[in-house]
């Protein structure tokens, strides 16, 4: 019986034919590029039975489905032997084993499209230690939810300062025609007007209640204190006597 080429004879060969056989195999042809090989065959000789190990390599973009059938057979014996039926791209060694009887046939092949891996007592034989089978991938499946996010790390270092801004426009400066006055009234209202001319730039005021010889004396509550239009300041009292503080500046102070 003739010698099988090698594993490492045979995947050399697929890499320096390949270039050619892709430019005059037709369209559809091409269109499945998965190539089955021997890894290596067992030998029993008490039982008289040889064990092959066989790989694929898969020169597709993406994983595809070749269903069980003439494209994708084991033989002699039963159609299905455990050869795979999804193929992802890349190598893979040792996907699948099948045992046969030496007495019934010498040789066990694979086949794929048309391209047969055949198996014999001239293929390579296994190591001692067999090769693990790795089985063959399976479908994607879908993506997982996204997990728990991860603990915060610690705040780094603080950068360096920045170029200052643009300086903003100027204030209004108070000027020495700038003054302030007083009004206080026995009501819980005061207002401190400007003279005309003039217009208020803050103020403020206090409530009072009673007078400094009354036991009761004292402060009162507030209920508002603000300016009244352009040239006044007013404070409102809850309790007690108002009086009002404004600080005027002649009209046209920049």
């Amino acid at each position: 019986m003739s010698r099988q080429l090698s594993k490492s004879s045979w995947l050399l060969l697929i890499a320096l034919l390949l270039p050619a056989c892709l430019l005059l195999a037709p369209a559809e042809s091409r269109a499945q590029l998965v190539f089955p090989f021997i890894d290596c065959v067992d030998h029993d000789e008490e039982l008289e039975t040889a064990t092959a190990y066989f790989g694929y390599i898969s020169l597709e973009s993406s994983s595809r489905t070749i269903n069980l059938g003439t494209n994708n057979q084991v033989f002699p014996g039963s159609l299905n032997q455990g050869q795979p039926t999804f193929f992802s791209p890349m190598t893979f060694y040792a996907v699948f084993s099948s045992t046969w009887d030496l007495n019934e046939h010498d040789t066990l092949t694979w086949r794929i499209r048309g391209r047969d891996a055949v198996a014999s007592l001239d293929s390579e034989p296994c190591p001692i230690r067999c090769p693990q089978l790795v089985g063959f991938a399976g479908p994607e499946g879908p993506t997982g939810d996204p997990g728990p996010e991860g603990p915060r790390g610690e705040t780094g270092a603080e950068g360096p300062m920045g170029d200052p801004g643009p300086q903003g426009p100027g204030g209004r400066a108070a000027t020495s025609g700038c003054h302030r006055i007083e009004a206080t009234a026995e009501t819980s209202q005061a207002t401190a007007s400007c003279s005309a001319g003039e217009f208020v730039v803050t103020g403020g005021g206090q409530c009072t209640a009673g007078t400094g010889n009354d036991p009761g004396a004292g402060t009162g509550q507030l209920q508002s204190s603000g300016p009244d239009g352009d040239d006044a300041w007013t404070v409102h009292c809850r309790t007690g006597q108002a009086s009002a503080t404004a600080v005027c500046c002649p009209a046209g102070t920049p």
